[in-house]
Protein backbone atom coordinates (compact mmCIF):
# COMPACT_ATOMS: atom_id res chain seq x y z
CA UNK A 1 0.00 0.00 0.00
CA UNK A 2 2.57 2.60 0.68
CA UNK A 3 4.86 1.15 -1.91
CA UNK A 4 7.77 0.21 0.31
CA UNK A 5 9.05 -3.05 -0.32
CA UNK A 6 9.88 -5.00 3.87
CA UNK A 7 13.27 -5.61 2.42
CA UNK A 8 14.13 -2.18 2.07
CA UNK A 9 12.77 -1.60 6.14
CA UNK A 10 15.43 -4.89 6.67
CA UNK A 11 18.28 -3.87 4.96
CA UNK A 12 17.82 0.14 6.41
CA UNK A 13 16.94 -0.59 9.67
CA UNK A 14 20.07 1.68 10.98
CA UNK A 15 19.13 4.38 8.81
CA UNK A 16 15.36 4.30 9.38
CA UNK A 17 15.27 3.43 12.67
CA UNK A 18 15.23 7.15 13.89
CA UNK A 19 12.67 8.57 11.47
CA UNK A 20 10.66 5.77 11.60
CA UNK A 21 10.58 6.35 15.48
CA UNK A 22 9.89 9.62 15.35
CA UNK A 23 6.69 9.13 12.88
CA UNK A 24 5.07 6.55 15.35
CA UNK A 25 5.76 8.55 18.57
CA UNK A 26 4.04 11.77 16.72
CA UNK A 27 1.28 8.83 15.26
CA UNK A 28 1.03 8.46 18.95
CA UNK A 29 1.02 11.79 20.52
CA UNK A 30 -1.91 13.11 18.10
CA UNK A 31 -3.39 9.96 17.51
CA UNK A 32 -3.03 10.76 13.92
CA UNK A 33 -2.96 7.65 11.34
CA UNK A 34 -1.76 8.39 8.43
CA UNK A 35 -4.52 7.06 5.72
CA UNK A 36 -2.61 4.92 3.80
CA UNK A 37 -2.29 2.72 7.08
CA UNK A 38 -6.00 2.85 6.99
CA UNK A 39 -6.20 0.96 3.41
CA UNK A 40 -5.96 -2.40 2.69
CA UNK A 41 -6.08 -4.06 -0.73
CA UNK A 42 -7.50 -7.21 -0.92
CA UNK A 43 -7.70 -10.14 -3.23
CA UNK A 44 -9.99 -13.41 -2.69
CA UNK A 45 -7.89 -17.12 -3.04
CA UNK A 46 -10.09 -19.13 -3.63
CA UNK A 47 -9.71 -22.22 -1.67
CA UNK A 48 -12.21 -25.43 -2.30
CA UNK A 49 -15.72 -26.34 -3.69
CA UNK A 50 -17.85 -24.29 -5.91
CA UNK A 51 -16.05 -21.40 -7.16
CA UNK A 52 -19.89 -19.30 -7.37
CA UNK A 53 -19.61 -19.16 -3.50
CA UNK A 54 -18.26 -16.42 -1.79
CA UNK A 55 -17.13 -18.38 1.30
CA UNK A 56 -14.79 -20.38 -0.77
CA UNK A 57 -12.70 -17.72 -1.30
CA UNK A 58 -10.01 -16.49 1.48
CA UNK A 59 -9.48 -12.50 1.79
CA UNK A 60 -5.50 -12.09 1.62
CA UNK A 61 -5.15 -8.23 2.08
CA UNK A 62 -1.97 -5.79 1.29
CA UNK A 63 -1.48 -2.85 3.88
CA UNK A 64 1.03 -0.62 4.38
CA UNK A 65 4.24 -1.76 5.89
CA UNK A 66 5.14 0.73 7.89
CA UNK A 67 1.74 0.95 9.58
CA UNK A 68 2.25 -2.95 10.34
CA UNK A 69 5.14 -1.99 11.88
CA UNK A 70 3.87 0.69 14.10
CA UNK A 71 0.98 -2.04 14.85
CA UNK A 72 3.81 -4.23 16.19
CA UNK A 73 4.96 -1.67 18.55
CA UNK A 74 1.27 -1.37 19.62
CA UNK A 75 0.24 -5.56 19.94
CA UNK A 76 3.30 -5.94 21.77
CA UNK A 77 2.92 -2.60 24.12
CA UNK A 78 -0.94 -4.53 24.76
CA UNK A 79 0.72 -8.11 24.99
CA UNK A 80 2.99 -6.58 27.73
CA UNK A 81 0.21 -5.49 29.56
CA UNK A 82 -2.34 -8.11 29.63
CA UNK A 83 0.72 -10.63 30.68
CA UNK A 84 2.27 -8.10 33.56
CA UNK A 85 -1.19 -7.84 34.90
CA UNK A 86 -2.14 -11.68 34.37
CA UNK A 87 -5.38 -10.66 32.41
CA UNK A 88 -4.62 -14.06 29.85
CA UNK A 89 -6.04 -17.32 31.13
CA UNK A 90 -3.40 -19.91 31.37
CA UNK A 91 -5.66 -21.80 29.03
CA UNK A 92 -4.96 -18.98 26.20
CA UNK A 93 -3.26 -20.32 23.66
CA UNK A 94 -3.58 -18.15 20.50
CA UNK A 95 -2.57 -15.44 19.64
CA UNK A 96 0.50 -15.66 22.62
CA UNK A 97 4.25 -16.43 21.65
CA UNK A 98 5.10 -19.64 22.69
CA UNK A 99 1.90 -20.96 23.24
CA UNK A 100 0.85 -22.94 20.41
CA UNK A 101 -2.48 -24.84 19.41
CA UNK A 102 -0.87 -28.04 19.53
CA UNK A 103 0.47 -27.46 23.29
CA UNK A 104 -3.38 -26.46 24.11
CA UNK A 105 -4.43 -29.67 22.44
CA UNK A 106 -2.43 -31.87 24.54
CA UNK A 107 -3.42 -30.01 28.07
CA UNK A 108 -6.67 -31.09 27.03
CA UNK A 109 -6.10 -34.44 26.66
CA UNK A 110 -4.24 -34.76 29.56
CA UNK A 111 -7.19 -33.48 31.43
CA UNK A 112 -9.12 -35.50 29.59
CA UNK A 113 -7.60 -38.92 30.09
CA UNK A 114 -7.27 -37.85 33.80
CA UNK A 115 -10.95 -37.61 33.85
CA UNK A 116 -11.44 -40.90 32.32
CA UNK A 117 -8.74 -42.53 34.38
CA UNK A 118 -10.77 -41.16 37.71
CA UNK A 119 -13.87 -42.48 36.11
CA UNK A 120 -15.39 -39.16 35.54
CA UNK A 121 -17.69 -38.45 31.96
CA UNK A 122 -16.20 -35.85 29.66
CA UNK A 123 -18.08 -34.04 27.77
CA UNK A 124 -16.52 -31.70 24.85
CA UNK A 125 -18.69 -28.92 23.00
CA UNK A 126 -16.99 -27.52 19.69
CA UNK A 127 -17.43 -24.34 18.59
CA UNK A 128 -16.49 -21.87 15.43
CA UNK A 129 -17.35 -18.86 15.62
CA UNK A 130 -17.38 -17.92 12.05
CA UNK A 131 -16.20 -14.15 11.11
CA UNK A 132 -15.54 -13.52 14.57
CA UNK A 133 -13.24 -11.09 13.88
CA UNK A 134 -14.86 -9.45 10.78
CA UNK A 135 -17.81 -8.83 13.21
CA UNK A 136 -15.94 -7.18 16.04
CA UNK A 137 -17.65 -4.01 16.96
CA UNK A 138 -14.81 -1.33 17.32
CA UNK A 139 -16.76 0.89 20.19
CA UNK A 140 -17.15 -1.90 22.02
CA UNK A 141 -13.59 -3.14 21.69
CA UNK A 142 -12.24 0.17 23.04
CA UNK A 143 -14.56 -0.12 25.72
CA UNK A 144 -12.38 -3.67 26.55
CA UNK A 145 -9.54 -2.69 26.69
CA UNK A 146 -10.60 0.64 29.13
CA UNK A 147 -11.94 -2.15 31.55
CA UNK A 148 -8.80 -4.14 31.28
CA UNK A 149 -6.82 -1.03 31.79
CA UNK A 150 -5.67 -0.02 28.76
CA UNK A 151 -4.61 3.61 28.82
CA UNK A 152 -6.27 6.76 27.64
CA UNK A 153 -3.66 7.53 24.91
CA UNK A 154 -3.47 3.97 23.42
CA UNK A 155 -7.57 3.53 23.25
CA UNK A 156 -7.77 6.86 21.86
CA UNK A 157 -4.90 5.62 19.11
CA UNK A 158 -6.30 2.49 18.54
CA UNK A 159 -10.16 4.04 17.86
CA UNK A 160 -8.36 5.81 15.20
CA UNK A 161 -6.75 3.06 13.82
CA UNK A 162 -9.84 1.32 13.51
CA UNK A 163 -12.07 4.62 12.29
CA UNK A 164 -12.25 5.49 8.80
CA UNK A 165 -10.42 2.60 7.25
CA UNK A 166 -11.28 1.20 3.70
CA UNK A 167 -10.71 -1.69 1.77
CA UNK A 168 -11.36 -2.68 -1.89
CA UNK A 169 -11.01 -6.21 -3.09
CA UNK A 170 -9.39 -7.96 -6.28
CA UNK A 171 -11.33 -10.96 -7.59
CA UNK A 172 -10.43 -13.07 -10.98
CA UNK A 173 -9.52 -9.53 -12.55
CA UNK A 174 -12.22 -7.30 -11.35
CA UNK A 175 -11.25 -4.73 -8.62
CA UNK A 176 -14.31 -3.02 -6.85
CA UNK A 177 -14.33 0.49 -5.94
CA UNK A 178 -13.44 1.38 -2.13
CA UNK A 179 -15.86 0.47 1.13
CA UNK A 180 -15.28 1.82 4.32
CA UNK A 181 -15.33 -1.23 6.97
CA UNK A 182 -17.24 -0.18 10.35
CA UNK A 183 -16.45 -3.25 12.30
CA UNK A 184 -14.27 -6.01 12.55
CA UNK A 185 -10.61 -6.39 12.79
CA UNK A 186 -8.76 -5.25 10.38
CA UNK A 187 -7.68 -7.87 7.62
CA UNK A 188 -3.60 -7.85 6.92
CA UNK A 189 -3.19 -6.15 9.81
CA UNK A 190 -1.01 -7.78 13.13
CA UNK A 191 -3.11 -6.51 16.26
Amino acid sequence: MDGIHPKILKELKEELAKPLAMIFRKSHEDKDIPEEWKTARSSAIFEKGSKSIAGNYRPVSLTSIVGKVMEKLVRNHLLEHFITNSLFTNKQYGFIGGRSTSLQLLRVLDEWTEAIDAGKDVDCVYMDYQKAFDTVPHKRLVRKLEAYGIGKEMREWIQNYLSGRKQQVSVNGHTSKWHHVTSGIPQGTVL
